[in-house]
């Protein structure tokens, strides 16, 4: 199964009465695909791709949903990977664009509501340049130094490296 749309607003978190741990649910299944035991992908097509403006993986984009502005992206410390836009019809989504999702929903959980792509209007473009930040994690020494990690492998641009 791919969600195709995780973000804050669609994890529920709930005090469970048979355990001192809470539960923590995925919910908003409208767009999720459902794959067989043995598929692991399926075509991307403008209808089928899904997700939410800001919490996409870049596969999940094409070129005309590009949204570029200048607002805030000059105050924030980016991470420039050098990488080129090529048009996304056609290729194979993976589950690794829940997994590029769950990247952004840890750091913006982590963080205290920072996305790791910057402000709202920016982030798809960020998402396509492989723009990003994770400079809050520094404040948990040590062990942000693990988040970090998990989250940048999260959030690689390459699905295959997710």
């Amino acid at each position: 199964m791919a969600n195709r749309d995780i973000k804050p607003q669609n994890i529920l978190i709930t005090r469970s009465t048979k355990s001192p741990h809470p539960r923590i649910l995925i919910s908003d299944f409208g767009l999720s695909k459902k794959l067989s035991g043995d598929q692991s992908s399926f075509h991307n097509t403008l209808v089928s791709a899904g997700g939410t403006v800001g919490w996409r993986a870049p596969e999940c984009m094409t070129e005309s949903s590009i949204h570029t502005t200048d607002s805030e992206s000059s105050a924030l410390s980016l991470h420039p990977n050098s990488s080129d836009h090529q048009s996304d019809k056609g290729i194979k989504i993976t589950r690794a664009i829940d997994i590029f999702s769950c990247g952004c929903v840890f750091y913006y959980v982590l963080s205290n509501g920072d996305h790791p792509f910057g402000a709202r209007y920016d982030r798809e473009s960020n998402i396509l340049k492989e723009c990003y930040s994770l400079n809050r994690l520094r404040e948990f020494g040590e062990e942000g130094v693990e988040a970090v990690d998990l989250i940048e492998k999260m959030i690689r641009h390459n699905p295959k490296e997710r």
